[in-house]
């Protein structure tokens, strides 16, 4: 290398200098081992040679190998020892512009300094197929190549039909793939309508004549295939056409074109409308007066694009229990038409077994009605009243001969007097009760069942005619309700909760929140409201309005050492509260899960009324009793009703329910084994008198009505403020009194005195 030449001088004084070394081993030596030569140059190579004259000499060879790329190794220059780039060398000292001479064998003409460096033209390096270049060699001149490995794509040809291949070095003629080239134009279809064939990327491609995307209702379009070109044919002359646009209306087919006449726009009381595409008809409010059609409601005039009433409206009252008062829209004219069976029309009517005053001798003083048959094989009454409507509903299950399950309700207006019998669309359950459960709502009633579909709600009328539906999937696939349901509507929250088996055999209290107004009804997806423990049953008891919520009573059945351990349990479910609060009211140790009712109190808290196992010393059953405040904490005190041996005259709530009378107080309306629960013949309704506090001092009085020797399933309420109305099941044998009997009932105008009269 050039650089190296430079430097051979320096070199040979470097070798005069190590033989002045001292003496390593031979005589005169200048060294012993390599080591002894290191002359502290990186890329140089240290090493102790014998000479032809028998002495050890130091030989150090600048190795370029271990400089960078275009570097070489120098012992000695102006910019030092080492790895020097020959090209910065060069124009080591001079200014910029300064002509310079590379000593790069690539250099094909001399250069100039610029930034230190030297600056010149080099050889430029062909192409060569499959050959990649290496560049040119600075120290010969020459360029480097390296074979490409075989099967890398090449072009052999300069056809690109061809796949040419490497092959060694060398570019392979691959075989012809094209279907079509410049030299072997596509054959051109017969048919011309499938589109003229061209040439692509060596592929025949065509696209076919598309004359039917211009049809109309008027006009038919086809290709013919000699030319390719699209023809026409009137189709639908006289017939019905429409011309897309939203701004006229259905046209006649005439000589191939839609002629449509403008759009009418249908009018609007208290609008003014306009045509306009692509919208269609636009309506823009105007003021004014407008009629509705309903004379009742007085004078109308138009707000904001409605017509609305804004005098007055027809008041129809002629003071008399016994009419239904009404105005007629069309005419504004009042209409009174006489009820039938109307208490306080003076008339003994079938259903009543006296009408007040009028009637000499009878010694009435007021109504009292008859027992009313709903069904006679069904179960299941629930009953409730809407101060709202000032009217009543019914619902039961009805049971046909095979055992299947529907729901149906009846109506009664606030004069005692029972509707038509309404079927509620829930399908048809086997095996287990559907639990239909009604309470009052905004504008109506809230049917719930466990129907077939999941627990449903069904908002229904005043008349009671279901108007809308929703439905709650249940958590799991296979949960199936496993055993009533119970709801509440307060102002501030609605809930409804029913138990279901889990997949991991335990059970669960779930419940949703229910609402209804303007026409519609919501339920949320169900929520855990408690779980049992593994073999447990959860049974929910009654759900009642509270302040600010609503609490539901249930019941948890263990089964810890053989015996069966019922709590009590009650839960508060606060507007605004996500998380419900679950508490403990009682324990007993019985056979069956025995429910809890409850009723609202006036001030906000709620009454719960529930049997338990109490030992006097002697175990008997209790009724007991609690008044629980949903802002004091679940500590709530509870009081013994009343306790009955289990012989003569035994107290057992089979089913029961709590009403709040007007006089502040509760009755309990439970049920009355005759003569004992050993050998019981009867069991007859009575009710428990509960004072405010939750006490009771007054002994449990006969509830009058059923004609059957066996009672159950019992569901009551306030019918207006006064009227007590019952309803139950009523069997003659003893092992149906659970399961399905005569659905009947009864209204009790005046309990005073536990007679009934």
């Amino acid at each position: 290398m050039k650089g190296a030449i430079l430097v051979n001088t320096i070199v040979a004084s470097l070798l005069v200098a190590c033989s002045q070394a001292g003496d390593t081993g031979v005589s005169g030596s200048a060294c012993g081992r390599d080591r002894d030569c290191d002359d502290s140059i990186a890329c140089t190579a240290d090493r102790c040679v014998l000479t032809v004259d028998g002495i050890k000499r130091c030989d150090n060879v600048p190795d370029d190998s271990s400089c960078p790329p275009g570097q070489a190794c120098l012992v000695e220059s102006v910019m030092g020892a080492g790895c020097q780039d020959p090209d910065r060398l060069i124009c080591s000292g001079r200014s910029d512009g300064s002509a310079c001479t590379s000593t790069n064998a690539c250099a094909t003409d001399s250069g100039e300094c610029s930034g230190g460096v030297c600056v010149y033209p080099t050889r430029e390096c062909p192409s060569r197929p499959c050959m990649e270049g290496t560049g040119c060699d600075r120290d010969t001149g020459t360029c480097g190549y390296s074979v490409m490995p075989d099967d890398t794509l090449c072009d052999a040809d300069g056809d690109r039909c061809t796949s040419d291949r490497c092959r060694g070095g060398i570019c392979v003629e691959g075989p012809d793939e094209c279907e079509c080239s410049d030299d072997r134009p596509c054959m051109q279809p017969a048919n011309l309508c499938l589109g003229v064939a061209t040439c692509e990327d060596g592929r025949c491609v065509s696209t076919p004549v598309d004359c039917p995307s211009r049809n109309s209702d008027c006009m038919q379009y086809f290709c013919v295939p000699a030319t390719g070109l699209c023809a026409s044919v009137v189709v639908n002359e006289g017939g019905s056409c429409s011309d897309g646009l939203a701004c006229t209306g259905t046209g006649t087919c005439d000589s191939g074109a839609c002629v449509a006449p403008p759009l009418v726009c249908p009018p609007r009381s208290c609008n003014e409308a306009a045509c306009v595409e692509p919208e269609g008809c636009v309506y823009s409010p105007i003021p004014g007066p407008c009629d509705d059609s309903d004379m009742c409601n007085g004078p109308d005039a138009c707000d904001a694009g409605v017509c609305r009433p804004t005098g007055t409206p027809v008041v129809c009252s002629d003071h008399n229990e016994c009419t239904t008062d009404s105005c007629i829209p069309s005419t504004g004219r009042c209409l009174f038409v006489s009820i039938p069976k109307c208490c306080g029309n003076g008339v003994l009517e079938d259903g009543e077994q006296c009408d007040g005053p009028g009637l000499p001798g009878s010694g009435c003083t007021a109504c009292m009605f008859d027992v009313a048959s709903l069904d006679f094989t069904g179960t299941s009454p629930s009953w409730a009243w809407s101060d709202t409507t000032g009217s009543g509903l019914v619902a039961w299950e009805m049971i046909d001969n095979e055992g299947g399950r529907g729901i149906a309700v009846r109506p009664m207006s606030g004069l005692g007097v029972l509707g038509e019998t309404i079927p509620v669309p829930a399908g048809t359950l086997k095996g287990r009760s559907m639990s239909p459960v009604v309470v009052a709502a905004a504008d109506g009633f809230i049917l719930g069942a466990l129907a077939p579909d999941g627990p449903s709600f069904w908002l229904l009328g005043a008349d009671g005619r279901p108007r809308i539906k929703a439905v709650v999937r249940n958590p799991w696939n296979q949960g199936i309700p496993s055993s009533r349901l119970v709801a509440a509507i307060s102002p501030l929250r609605g809930i409804a909760a029913w138990s279901v088996q889990a997949p991991d055999g335990r059970q669960q209290l779930l419940y949703a929140d229910i609402a209804s107004g303007s026409g519609q009804i919501l339920a949320s997806g169900s929520q855990t409201l408690f779980t049992s423990d593994p073999g447990g049953i959860v049974v929910p008891g009654d759900a009642c309005p509270i302040s600010g919520g609503v609490m539901v009573l249930f019941t948890v059945r263990a089964e810890p050492g053989g015996s069966s351990v019922i709590r009590q349990m009650a839960a508060i479910l606060q507007a605004g509260s996500p998380t419900p609060v679950v508490f403990e009211l009682a324990t007993s140790v019985w056979d069956q899960s025995l429910v809890a009712r409850c009723s609202a109190t006036p001030d906000g808290k709620a009454m719960a009324v529930f049997p338990a196992i109490v030992t006097k010393p002697e175990q008997e059953l209790a009724i007991e009793s609690v008044v629980i405040d949903p802002l004091a904490g679940p500590n709530p005190v509870v009081r013994v009703l009343g306790a009955s041996d289990m012989q003569e005259g035994t107290i057992f709530p089979f089913q029961s329910d709590l009403v709040a009378m007007t006089s502040g107080g509760y009755s309990y309306i439970t049920t009355l084994v005759t003569p004992n629960l050993q050998s019981p013949t009867g069991i007859v309704p009575v009710i428990i008198p509960i004072e405010p506090d939750g006490t009771s001092g007054a002994e449990p009085f006969r509830l009058p009505g059923p004609d059957q020797a066996f009672v159950g399933a019992i569901t009551a309420g306030l019918a207006g403020s006064s009227v007590l109305s019952v309803f139950w099941v009523q069997t003659g044998e003893l092992m149906s009194v659970n399961e399905k009997g005569e659905v009947a009932g009864r209204l009790y105008q005046d309990l005073s005195g536990g007679t009934g009269n």
